[in-house]
């Protein structure tokens, strides 16, 4: 079985985690997660998505 990867990680905690928050909270979250986070942890050695 493969390891997840770090945008399937982000995608289950955005549908986990997000829908019961404000709607400006909710799209803050996803726009960092997307924007900031996702690149860089795709960006180091071993992580990057396939």
């Amino acid at each position: 079985m493969a390891a997840p990867r770090i945008p399937d990680l982000i995608d289950r905690y955005i549908e986990t985690h997000t829908p019961n928050l404000a709607p400006t909270n909710r799209t803050d979250q996803i726009s960092m997660l997307r924007k900031l986070v996702q690149p860089v942890w795709t960006s180091l050695p071993g992580l990057a998505a396939e």
